[in-house]
């Protein structure tokens, strides 16, 4: 990729970073707990981009923006141990995953996740996100109607 090229994508995945923070800024508010230090976790993200661009949890290869339904490639901030089973915004809970890994896991334990990863396949793992998106995707059109 030319240096213009990497420039662009560095930018691109910055401004998915800042739509991220606003998350977990939400987020951390809602539960109590303290915001990460930002510059720290951009680094975080930024040297993953550069080096081992791939899901932590499953290996697959991230995508900055997802475009293609149901979007699970695309990159997540995630707790390890869920805001909502006591867990923090520490640099070490938070990892950097593909958004399907994100959205099965949910609050379930880290280790249990993986678990599922290892006796689990990748169609298994496509299955549940796909039941998943398409319920969320289902209720959102639910709450458009009742407006």
């Amino acid at each position: 990729m030319s240096e213009n090229g990497k420039l662009l994508a560095e930018s691109m995945l910055k401004a998915r970073f800042e739509s991220r923070w606003r998350t977990i800024s939400r987020s951390s508010a809602k539960h109590g707990v303290f915001l990460p230090n930002k510059e720290t976790l951009w680094n975080k993200l930024l040297a993953k981009y550069r080096n081992d661009w791939r899901c932590s949890y499953c290996g697959q290869p991230l995508m900055i923006k997802d475009s293609t339904p149901p979007f699970g490639r695309s990159f997540s901030i995630e707790h390890k141990k869920s805001l909502y089973t006591k867990g923090d915004n520490s640099i070490d809970n938070l990892e950097i995953i593909c958004h399907r890994c994100n959205i099965v896991k949910g609050t379930m334990e880290y280790d249990t996740y993986m678990a599922l990863l290892k006796i689990g396949s990748q169609d298994l793992i496509d299955k549940m996100y796909a039941e998943i998106w398409a319920g969320r995707l289902a209720d959102k059109l639910g709450r458009e109607e009742a407006l």
